[in-house]
């Protein structure tokens, strides 16, 4: 197992050469997650390892102290756990609580949350998307997987795509639509139209998704609970100051390890 000092120097040299060579770099994050599979992996590889020796106690040391220290290398989990960061604040301080509202992949227990940010006619957002989504997949049970918007105003169509999830939403096709519109040949599409022509094409494509009502979908694109929805979702985003999207959050069993701070935001310059 590496020390904490280990993970932290590992840490920081992604980022900093990340930052060095060039800070739109989709290896930033895949080095990022790649580092937190490993994580996991190492956590999950200390179940059958030899049981630590607790430290020699101190002859100065009381015997309660002695029972105390003998007490809690006996409770010791088999999975020795480092942190990252020397502090970690709790959520719940930070973040907007995870709810039924928020879109979600993986189950509420996870030890693991992942929050992003994001907005659809991003075009980082859009590179990284797959990569989110798989990590999420291989680390099912251990992993969850949160979508928030964040539509920038520096983007024609950031909110009315938005719109177009939410729409799909509401008949359960939230993760269809947003792979649809994140899916590279139909990214490069939609993004080169005008938001006209993008109304007239999502709700063709919306045809195109098994169990999607298109006609239903087409009167709630831009219907005042889709509206609202995505109004809110760009209010709360913007009251945490982000600084552009992708913007990502990490938690370990409900406390922040990594936030929009300490990654380099890939499209801060389209913020308004």
């Amino acid at each position: 197992m590496l020390s904490p000092g280990t993970w932290r120097k590992m840490f920081w040299k992604d980022i900093s050469e990340g930052r060095r060579k060039n800070p739109l770099k989709r290896t930033l994050w895949i080095s990022t997650l790649a580092l937190i599979a490993v994580l996991l992996s190492a956590c999950g590889a200390q179940t059958t390892a030899t049981p630590t020796v607790a430290p020699t106690v101190a002859a100065t040391a009381t015997s309660d102290a002695t029972g105390a220290a003998s007490t809690a290398s006996a409770n010791a989990p088999d999975c020795q756990v480092y942190n990252l960061f020397t502090e970690q604040p709790e959520a719940a301080a930070v973040l907007p609580p995870v709810s039924a509202a928020d879109w979600k992949i993986g189950p509420d227990n996870a030890y693991m949350t992942l929050i992003v940010y994001s907005d659809f006619q991003c075009p980082y957002c859009m590179e990284y998307a797959d990569d989110m989504q798989q990590f999420a997949a291989d680390h099912a049970g251990e992993v969850q997987l949160i979508y928030r918007h964040f539509p920038l105003s520096g983007h024609d169509k950031s909110t009315i795509s938005a719109q177009a999830a939410e729409a799909a939403g509401l008949q359960g096709k939230f993760w269809e639509m947003h792979d649809l519109l994140f899916k590279k040949a139909t990214w490069d599409t939609w993004t080169a139209e005008s938001v006209d022509e993008f109304k007239t094409w999502v709700v063709d494509m919306a045809r195109t998704i098994d169990g999607l009502d298109a006609d239903q979908f087409a009167r709630d694109l831009e219907s005042d609970v889709v509206v609202k929805k995505v109004a809110d979702a760009l209010a709360s985003a913007e009251k945490l100051q982000i600084p552009g999207t992708p913007s990502l959050y990490i938690l370990f069993d409900g406390k922040l390890y990594f936030t929009p701070a300490d990654q380099v935001p890939a499209d801060a310059g389209t913020l308004k």
